[in-house]
């Protein structure tokens, strides 16, 4: 039994059954067997029978409706080359996956493969000959601009911010940190900076990569959505990773094909027409607080958990007496506030660029309510465009064509499907909601240098509405950083650098 388990003596120890049926069917026998080692379970149980752990799920599961048990197993899945829309439908899981996007931030795309730019073409997309022309046709000139763009931006970012001007700002940071190695994060943040402009012209079919890691109930759930979208390339990726989990548990992977499957696919389809047919995110401020619990309600909560429990300091309320203390202990951003601050809460409605919305919905604690993005007039314009005129005029005839294309593709497949002649420029409207305490770590975290520029500017006037409404409690997230940064990321690229630097050092 000694593979099986990392220990036989000890009251902590690792599962590694070889098929993950099985280490979820163990699991979950936690339950019921009155023995207090599931190790001992598994010798009476499991040793000799190859299909206990299947048999077990599907009388548990499929018989009876168990869900629970099915978060017990657990798979990795790595899904390649998916335009953006399909990777954002996937996405919108909130609980029980892990998700890793290829970055277009740090990776470029201008590379072609086998001639053709990494988008999903028209064919891709079953768009009829002559409209799959005119998309393709307008997407290559997207990723030409942002071709052309990259080296063009990259050099005016040098000649704007020298690094003679970046060594010294970080010379008044640390006088540690040597030449070479500012000019190797110089280098990096240099580019990265680009990008950060670039990649607005690329459109959404852009191809994308996406590692999953999450438990089979929240797999389901998954595939329900996928299965139940308009968009053909959604459902025919939600199919492909179906077809990959049957062999690790084909008993859960049931409950995504039978006949409550099949309900509830066609429960979400009217569901989706039945609430957002008729409403409208698009607003013209990038950010509008709607509602709030308010910070009397809390202190009246607090009142009510004090009584009895002595007063607080003096000419201080029991709120004064808690910000006071979550101020003065905590050391930096990952400290965090805890769950008392997760009973107040905001709803913001969100208008920013699709592309950096990609950034905005990782943060799976918040509650995001989105519609497909519409290809409209109303688009970002990068800073260094701004202040390049030929590639502005570029770019703004490239807005204006793809917005003309995504039109006709909307008028004959409707919008779903039209969504991928938008560009990562457009300007996107989204509801979401959150608890004071995830807003404070989204904030902290997205003002930091390193952030792209315009989640900065999003996450800043989110701090400012929560200052407003809750002037008291909005003290506790004290690591907030509203300065300005030519090329913020060269002080994380500084770290990184050192931290090469170390480990090869330390290599023998």
């Amino acid at each position: 039994m000694g593979k099986e388990f990392s220990n036989t003596d000890r009251n902590v120890f690792l599962i590694k059954l070889e098929k993950m049926i099985d280490r979820g069917a163990l699991l979950s026998r936690y339950s019921r067997a009155s023995n207090f080692d599931i190790r001992d379970v598994y010798a009476k149980e499991f040793t000799g029978d190859n299909k206990h752990g299947a048999d077990f799920y599907r009388r548990i599961f499929i018989d009876y409706g168990d869900e629970s048990i099915s978060e017990l197993v657990t798979a990795q899945i790595g899904v390649q080359g998916i335009s953006n829309i399909c990777a954002q439908n996937m996405e919108d899981s909130r609980i029980g996956l892990s998700f890793l996007e290829k970055s277009s931030r740090y990776v470029r795309y201008d590379k072609k493969l086998a001639g053709k730019y990494p988008y999903l073409s028209g064919s891709e997309c079953g768009f009829s000959r002559d409209l799959a022309d005119e998309y393709d046709q307008v997407c290559d000139q997207l990723f030409d601009l942002y071709t052309l763009s990259l080296d063009t931006l990259t050099e005016k970012l040098r000649e704007k911010l020298p690094v003679e001007d970046i060594l010294h700002d970080v010379k008044t940071v640390s006088e540690a940190v040597d030449e070479k190695t500012v000019e190797k994060a110089y280098k990096k943040a240099i580019t990265a900076r680009a990008m950060d402009d670039a990649r607005f012209v690329l459109p959404a079919s852009t191809k994308t990569n996406l590692g999953i890691s999450g438990n089979g109930r929240a797999y389901i759930n998954m595939l329900l959505r996928m299965k139940s979208s308009g968009v053909p390339e959604i459902k025919e990726t939600g199919i492909k990773i179906e077809e990959e989990l049957e062999p690790e548990f084909p008993e859960l992977i049931e409950a995504a094909r039978g006949r409550h499957a099949m309900d509830a696919i066609n429960y979400r389809v009217l569901r989706e027409e039945a609430i957002y047919k008729d409403l409208d995110f698009d607003r013209a401020e990038p950010v509008t607080l709607v509602s709030n619990s308010g910070e009397k309600e809390f202190e009246s909560l607090l009142e009510t958990l004090g009584k009895g429990k002595g007063s607080p300091k003096k000419n201080e309320s029991l709120t004064e007496d808690l910000v006071d203390s979550l101020v003065n202990i905590r050391q930096n951003r990952r400290d965090k506030p805890g769950r008392l601050l997760e009973i107040p809460d905001a709803c913001f409605l969100v208008n920013m660029s699709f592309g950096t919305f990609r950034d905005f919905h990782r943060h799976r604690m918040l509650t995001i309510i989105r519609r497909p993005v519409r290809n409209t007039h109303n688009k970002f314009v990068p800073e260094l465009f701004q202040e390049n005129s030929e590639l502005l005029k570029k770019y703004n005839d490239l807005m204006n064509k793809s917005r003309i294309v995504w039109k006709s593709l909307a008028d004959k497949y409707g919008v779903e499907r039209s969504q991928y002649a938008v560009p990562f420029s457009q300007i996107y409207g989204f509801l979401v909601k959150g608890n004071l305490q995830e807003f404070m770590y989204f904030t902290e975290l997205r003002t930091t240098p390193a952030a792209h520029y315009e989640i900065r500017n999003i996450s800043s006037l989110m701090y400012k509405e929560i200052q407003r409404v809750y002037p008291r409690l909005s003290r506790v997230s004290k690591f907030v950083d509203q300065n300005q940064y030519g090329v913020g990321r060269i002080y994380e690229e500084i770290r990184k650098e050192i931290k090469r630097q170390n480990f090869q050092k330390s290599k023998p």
